[in-house]
């Protein structure tokens, strides 16, 4: 499958499970084994979210876990995390797993960013909020900053030069537009490609 295909897929994926989200269907939740499975939006150990005794605990919010916990038909199995690609959880949030941290797939148009939420003591516990992105759905994640996207994107110089134009800071960078249901930059990164 190529990349413009598969970006495609992706897209859909985020769209269909927001959608089944509203639309008031049944949840569910999953894992997904490989890339391959999550373009195709094909789930291991799918447990529908009203399911009792059923779940899929794959992340704690304070600790990175090795390990992902399964209940499912009564029975609790571990599975090793690194032998997954993600999962979905129960509010249709989908997330890829770099080690034994998983970070949320926010929008996978044109290019993938994420983000994770983790606690940080400092001056008492405060949640704090990082952002990255790939250029794939299986290329490393890098921090969420100007000068990042300019290296990744070197020789696309329509979108370098809109985004040095466009945006002031790298917190600017995550400024969603509300009318386009949409975050800027990926708003701008597909209408540079478009020309």
């Amino acid at each position: 499958m190529n990349k413009l295909k598969k970006i495609g897929a992706a897209a859909m994926l985020l769209i269909t499970v927001n959608a089944s989200a509203q639309d008031g269907s049944s949840k569910i939740t999953g894992l997904y084994k490989n890339e391959n499975d999550f373009v195709l939006n094909k789930l291991t150990y799918q447990i529908g979210c009203d399911s009792k005794g059923e779940s899929i605990k794959a992340d704690n919010f304070f600790l990175a876990s090795s390990e992902i916990l399964v209940k499912e038909n009564g029975k609790k199995i571990t599975v090793p995390k690194n032998q997954f690609y993600g999962y979905v959880d129960c509010n249709n949030k989908v997330y890829r797993f770099i080690g034994n941290t998983a970070y949320e797939i926010i929008d996978t148009a044109g290019f993938y960013m994420y983000k994770r939420t983790f606690v940080s003591n400092g001056k008492g516990c405060v949640r704090v909020t990082q952002y990255f992105f790939s250029k794939t759905s299986n290329d490393a994640l890098v921090t969420l900053t100007k000068q990042n996207m300019e290296s990744a994107f070197a020789s696309d110089t329509q979108f370098r030069y809109a985004l040095e134009s466009e945006f002031n800071s790298d917190k600017d960078l995550t400024s969603y537009d509300n009318y386009l249901k949409s975050f800027k930059i990926k708003h701008l990164y597909l209408e540079t490609a478009k020309k």
